[in-house]
């Protein structure tokens, strides 16, 4: 998992360390409930026992980077930064932040990198879970004396694990956060617990221990190869979860614990996990606020870094807390827990800060809006969560008389649409259906991009029976530069055997990685004021003069129109950051490639449809 978070370009599931996690925690937590219910403890001891283990074990860790995350922010994030952080700091302390994260997803949602505490979703599940736990656990044992915990269980998993197929693909953010979803991930984990309780295990034998050792090969071959991030959870979890399961199951005795798991460096690892899991992703987020393209070197930094912090957490704050009182540790950890929270959530509503600005900086800290100008969810659909039938009637406009033009794409042909609106020499009525991850295509090839192939097909219907005399594309067509070409050939076809007269294809922007207002604001510019040119990031400009190359050759090879957006904001390697003094609007991109509503009236002032061969 730490190796996915610094390198996801090359373990490209390795977020599946969180179901072993869940499946790990299930089994231990499980165990010790069941164990507190055998001694017979009184109700309340038995519930107030098992939350102070809780505090005292999650709380001091926490707690440390919580306040280490806050000072560090106070100190070095911007305005806007701190405000997001510390929403980010009263979700973590009150263990909801997986419902923080899951309330801001979608299409304009900050990049998950940007967010140092985004990893506390995984813990706020586990102890959402263990809310509902214990009380289910000890009402079973009460009514039926605990006969029938692996029954129940395996109830339970099912009914999970069905949501959790059936909501993947249909809400796929709702099944990576939500409690239901992941549930049965634990209870995989209680389920065994249940079973050894009973005193039914493996017994030693050598099928037992080819299976752990093909389980346990299984979890990275599953991350590197075999998972398909974008429709998991759903019944792709089932591999880590019954890897990690056949694991446990098959216990002590086989060769793999012996041999691996059960080896000193692991078994340290084991100790220092849950504060290296804490440290890491903060440390590598806030690398990548600092530097927006860290080298592989400085993310392996943080890496090690991360490893020294967790050690010191364990020996100098977990170790020496260990036998202390009970009562008072987990007392005192909630009573700062607490703080934690009401002052970051004070922090938050009253936009406290400790960074001072500048002017320029001040007006490059207000976030710019793009959905009002690309008309969100009415005629630039979310295509995880909408679908053609959401097209409201005022995308089409079908009432001035004049020719039609159509505006097919995702959000880069979204971004037209104010230049093309404001473009009064432009005698075209103007029909926009266009929808997030969405570029035009005439094949169902994004069936993992919710709507998409349903929306292509609503549009590609309407083309044969409006038949536009023009239509525009654009989109984040294939990287691969042949696909690319045979995606974009086949969709000038379609519209050719449709009649339709005029075809335009737009090229990319400047790339502004990860985000223009990003860069800008941590400039200090002669007289804080922001130039009209700079040159793109090193890391993006080449990759986009290829495309837009590539672009103006394969609609030169087509016989169509090419507008360049890149030619319309640069000179040479000069390109425009603004189009005007007023900012954030005037800049020319909201994030790091896609125009504001000025920059797309700019570059299409002087738009006019050139007329084609067919």
């Amino acid at each position: 998992m730490l190796l996915y978070h610094a390198f996801p370009g090359y373990v490209h599931a390795g977020f599946i360390g969180v179901d072993v996690f869940f499946v790990i925690s299930g089994y231990l937590i499980t165990g010790i409930l069941l164990d507190r219910r055998a001694r017979g403890t009184t109700t309340a001891r038995y519930f107030l026992d098992f939350y102070q283990r809780r505090a005292k074990r999650i709380f001091p860790a926490l707690i440390v980077v919580l306040v280490a995350c806050a000072v560090y922010g106070w100190f070095r994030l911007f305005p806007s930064d701190f405000e997001s952080l510390t929403k980010y700091i009263a979700g973590g302390a009150a263990f909801v932040e997986n419902f923080v994260l899951w309330g801001e997803a979608g299409y304009f949602d900050q990049a998950t990198e940007l967010k140092p505490l985004m990893h506390l979703w995984s813990l706020a599940i586990e102890e959402q879970f263990y809310i509902v736990w214990p009380m289910l656990i000890l009402f079973i044992g009460r009514m039926w004396r605990g006969r029938f915990f692996p029954a129940v269980f395996v109830v339970l998993i099912a009914a999970s694990l069905i949501y959790s197929i059936v909501i993947t693909p249909i809400d796929p953010t709702a099944a990576y956060y939500s409690p239901l979803s992941r549930g049965w991930e634990l209870a995989v984990g209680g389920l065994l617990a249940s079973l050894h309780a009973r005193g039914i295990s493996a017994k030693p034998s050598v099928a037992g221990g080819v299976i752990s050792a093909v389980a346990l090969a299984i979890i990275p071959i599953g991350a590197l190869f075999l998972i398909d991030k974008n429709q998991f959870p759903g019944w792709q979890a089932l591999l880590p979860v019954l890897a990690t399961a056949a694991i446990i199951w098959f216990g002590a005795a086989t060769w793999v614990d012996r041999r691996i798991l059960g080896t000193r460096p692991v078994v340290y690892i084991g100790l220092i996990s849950f504060p290296l899991y804490l440290w890491h992703w903060v440390l590598l987020s806030f690398l990548r606020i600092e530097d927006p393209a860290p080298s592989g070197i400085l993310l392996l930094g943080a890496l090690f870094v991360s490893v020294v912090l967790a050690a010191a957490t364990y020996h100098l704050v977990e170790k020496p807390l260990k036998g202390r009182n009970l009562r008072t540790v987990s007392a005192v950890a909630l009573a700062v827990m607490v703080l934690i929270f009401a002052f970051a959530l004070t922090a938050h509503q009253m936009k406290w800060s400790g960074v001072q600005l500048t002017e320029t900086q001040k007006a490059l800290s207000v976030a710019y809006d793009p959905r009002p100008d690309y008309r969100f969810e009415s005629c630039f659909l979310d295509s995880v969560t909408q679908s053609s039938v959401d097209f409201a009637p005022k995308c089409e406009d079908s009432g001035s008389g004049d020719p039609s033009l159509l505006l097919w794409g995702d959000s880069l042909t979204a971004q037209l649409y104010p230049g093309l609106a404001a473009n009064d020499s432009l005698a075209y009525a103007v029909t926009q259906r266009t929808a997030t991850s969405c570029p035009p295509s005439v094949d169902d090839e994004y069936s993992d991009r919710g709507n998409c192939d349903e929306i292509n097909s609503a549009t590609r219907d309407w083309i044969e029976q409006n038949h536009p005399q023009a239509v525009i594309l654009d989109g984040r067509w294939s990287e691969d530069a042949a696909a690319r070409e045979a995606q974009i050939t086949g969709v000038i076809e379609f519209l050719r055997t449709n009649q339709v007269e005029n075809i335009v294809i737009v090229g990319p922007a400047p790339d502004w990685a990860p985000d223009l207002r990003g860069i800008l604001i941590r400039e200090r510019f002669q007289s804080d004021v922001l130039p009209e040119r700079m040159t793109p990031p090193a890391e993006t400009w080449p990759g986009t003069q290829a495309r837009d190359a590539d672009l103006s050759r394969i609609a030169g090879s087509l016989g169509v129109q090419y507008v360049s957006l890149t030619d319309a904001l640069c000179d040479g390697d000069q390109c425009l950051i603004r189009v005007s003094n007023d900012i954030p609007d005037g800049l020319v991109a909201s994030d790091h490639d896609h125009l504001t509503a000025q920059a797309s009236i700019f570059v299409l002032r002087n738009f006019e449809l050139a007329a084609q061969a067919q």
